[in-house]
């Protein structure tokens, strides 16, 4: 076989092997795999809900502005009902937001999901 010839094929088998690594492989997803992420994922919303949910505690929320900016929030919790909790803010954070068509002040009252709160560190 010539040195032409080999070439051809070294190169051949590399287009193969390349173009074999851009296969998209389907995911292997049982029921029962995505059964439990769910139930994962409903305790730990149960869990947070438990951890903010509790009169007295000093929970953070993130707020988002525009594309990248974050800012925390802070307060403690005076209400609790369902799945909402009552704030009272004690640092509004870096920046002026609005939640509910009300400004977010320091001791201001702000009512929502206790899903959005977390416990602060």
């Amino acid at each position: 076989m010539s040195a032409t010839g080999l070439v051809s094929r070294a190169c051949a088998l590399i287009v193969i092997i390349l173009l074999g690594a851009c296969v998209v492989r389907p995911r292997h997803d049982t029921a029962a795999e995505t059964a439990q992420m769910a139930q994962q994922q409903a305790r730990m919303e149960q869990e947070s809900m438990v951890a903010v949910t509790q009169q007295g505690i000093t929970v953070c929320r993130e707020l988002t502005l525009g594309i990248a900016e974050r800012d925390w929030i802070r307060g403690e919790v005076i209400a609790t009902d369902g799945r909402n909790i009552s704030v009272r803010i004690s640092d509004a954070g870096r920046f002026a937001h609005t939640l509910d068509n009300a400004a977010v002040t320091r001791g201001s009252l702000v009512r929502s999901a206790a899903t959005l709160w977390t416990p602060c560190r």
